[in-house]
């Protein structure tokens, strides 16, 4: 045993009155495991940050013990609610039709107030589908077309 050890052991029974070990840092606080996955099972669709505001810890935490529990970040299957079979068929016939004639195609690129997070978290190989709205919301639009020359369309 050296002297230093000692010295160290003496100077611990001065402040504290004891020889117990005196343990350093904090010790982690283990969360409950079902409490997230309850909370992501109601908000699927929440960033790391409002799950980690709910629990009042860090992103990071709640992404590793995600991660633990087998909850994975993945993108939704989306379908529109409006969507009707029979006329989806209908118009794939139409469209048939003029296979002879080249097609021009608009780009229409929409702002919306509405948002839709196209991102969900769920358990591994599990696929998430959703349903969003096919109407249009009031907003700010751009429409686009690109002309090559006047000969085009004549």
């Amino acid at each position: 045993m050296s002297r230093n050890t000692l010295y160290l052991w003496i100077r611990l029974k001065k402040q504290t009155g004891s020889l117990k070990h005196q343990v350093t840092g904090l010790n982690a606080v283990k969360s409950d495991r079902q409490k997230p996955a309850q909370y992501v099972g109601q908000h699927p669709d929440a960033y790391l940050h409002e799950i980690a505001k709910h629990f009042d810890c860090t992103a990071a935490t709640v992404c590793y013990a995600l991660k633990q529990m087998g909850i994975t970040r993945k993108k939704k299957t989306t379908t529109y609610k409006e969507q009707d079979p029979a006329k989806i068929t209908h118009y794939l016939t139409q469209l048939a039709e003029f296979s002879d004639y080249q097609r021009v195609y608009l780009d229409e690129t929409g702002f919306d107030r509405y948002l839709f997070r196209p991102y969900t978290r769920s358990l591994k190989g599990q696929i998430v589908k959703a349903q969003i709205s096919g109407k249009r919301y009031s907003g700010l639009t751009k429409i686009r077309t690109r002309r090559r020359s006047r000969r085009q369309y004549k």
